[in-house]
């Protein structure tokens, strides 16, 4: 398995406040079929967000709440992907993470899935840079 992470339309320079929309798309390279169980983005994949000096950014009240189980409600679904499909999916960062200081900003996703086996597998994504301006 692995995952892509990337800014919509590739864009790396945002102003204060703008949208960051992220898209991440996760692939099963491997040859049995994973099974991925998804309820909200923002609990299937956990974000590392650190800014230029490596330091992590701390999560909106938005966010706070949109990643603590206990607070939303969420679809609980399990979706199997065939060897060699992917799944795509989008978040705005600036619902989830406090990055309205002007710098760099490093962003990566992480994920689990079951194997048809029933074993787990983690996959850590690319780590993109997003500029604030």
């Amino acid at each position: 398995m692995e995952i892509a992470i990337q800014t919509d339309e590739d864009k790396k320079i945002f102003k204060v406040d703008e949208t960051i929309l992220l898209s991440l798309t996760v692939k099963n390279n491997d040859d049995i079929e994973l099974f991925i169980l998804e309820s909200c983005v923002s609990l299937d994949y956990k974000l590392t967000v650190k800014n230029e000096h490596g330091q992590l950014v701390f999560l909106t009240k938005e966010g706070q709440r949109l990643t603590n189980r206990g607070e939303i409600m969420c679809r609980n679904k399990k979706f199997k992907l065939e060897p060699g499909k992917s799944k795509q999916v989008s978040i705005n960062l600036l619902s989830l993470y406090d990055v309205s200081a002007k710098g760099k900003y490093f962003i990566s996703a992480s994920r689990s899935a079951r194997k048809s086996d029933n074993s787990w597998i983690r996959a850590e994504s690319n780590t993109i840079q997003v500029i604030i301006e």
